[in-house]
């Protein structure tokens, strides 16, 4: 008798851990591994950055995201991410040429109105997830990610999201912090 209680107990436990890694509804910033925050450009007064990115980061938490778990979905890690202020959801760019790889094109990831969940799954590190894709029509996973800095010192801060084959990822590059706005 004494043993099935101590498996109860324990299968409690984990069930517990597993449940309390999971993000919950609610309104965050969102900040990579590197300590820089998520952005809308399309939401910035006066235009953050002087580009056709429609998604940057920058060092300051200025942008709000409404995360909304898929209830209907059989995955309980799918959300949708929306941003406060333009109210436009971060979505793949249906504008992409299906005939290409998506992930050689360099800015697949928008903002638009239109709906699109996301897998967000603990990473290694305690508290960050990634912001994987699951619709990309390909085995691999594919991950949103921080672009490169460019040479440009004028544009250091844009770094466009873009998606990412899991093999071409170096791990510093594939946590994002979700912070709960209070």
């Amino acid at each position: 008798m004494k043993y099935p209680t101590i498996l109860f107990i324990l299968s409690l436990a984990i069930h517990t851990c597993v449940a309390a890694s999971r993000l919950s509804n609610g309104i965050y910033t969102i900040r990579s591994s590197q300590g820089s925050y998520l952005v809308d450009n399309k939401a910035t007064p006066g235009g953050l950055v002087e580009s056709s990115r429609d998604i940057t980061v920058t060092p300051s938490p200025s942008a709000q995201w409404t995360v909304v778990q898929n209830k209907a979905a059989s995955n309980p890690n799918l959300f949708s991410i929306q941003n406060r202020q333009s109210k436009l959801f971060l979505s793949l760019d249906r504008s992409t040429d299906t005939k290409r790889n998506p992930y050689r094109n360099d800015e697949p990831v928008r903002m638009q109105r239109e709906y699109q969940d996301w897998y967000l799954d603990t990473t290694a590190t305690a508290g960050y997830y990634n912001i994987e894709s699951p619709v990309m029509g390909h085995q691999e996973k594919a991950y949103a990610i921080k672009s490169p800095d460019e040479d440009n010192s004028d544009q250091g801060e844009d770094r466009g999201l873009t998606l990412k084959d899991v093999g071409e990822l170096l791990s510093t590059n594939q946590g994002w912090l979700f912070e709960a706005v209070e």
